[in-house]
């Protein structure tokens, strides 16, 4: 499946501290927009593990701020070079013997899982990869900046 790209409503990434600020506001506040897009987001199961994808559009990301309660990890995937938000995204959540909890394609730049307290690692199909620690009544936020799509 193709990433789609997505833009946020402040335009491009600068480089550095400024960056990850602008990502993390984004993050917090949900801005950005896709035009016309509208849908709600996807909750399922995988193997027992509950997820809840989507976040294309601003509605479905305050949707699904206030469907955060059960979950422990939130990922987050933006382009590197831009900070563009990405959906369509292939990701695995590996735990610490090796079992993958979570496999599937983000129907959106927003993926939220509910884990056993643990030491993770989340992979991406680009071949990104970031250490996680999910805990009880806390959540873990992780933004994978993945390369730039075609």
């Amino acid at each position: 499946m193709k990433q789609q790209r997505i833009r946020t409503a402040c335009g491009a990434a600068r480089p550095g501290v400024a960056r990850v600020a602008r990502v993390a506001i984004l993050l917090a506040f949900g801005l950005g927009s896709v035009g016309g897009a509208v849908a709600m987001p996807q909750s399922f199961n995988y193997h027992g593990t509950p997820l809840l994808s989507g976040g294309v559009s601003e509605e479905e990301r305050d949707q699904m701020r206030g469907e955060l309660g059960p979950y422990n990890v939130w990922l987050a995937f933006v382009e590197r070079d831009t900070g563009n938000y990405v959906a369509g995204v292939k990701v695995s959540v590996i735990d610490d013997k090796g079992n993958a909890l979570v496999d599937t394609v983000a129907d959106g730049p927003w993926l939220l899982a509910q884990l056993p307290p643990g030491h993770y690692t989340v992979r991406t199909s680009d071949g990104e990869e970031q250490s996680i620690t999910a805990g009880a009544g806390t959540r873990a936020m992780t933004i994978l900046r993945l390369p730039r799509q075609p």
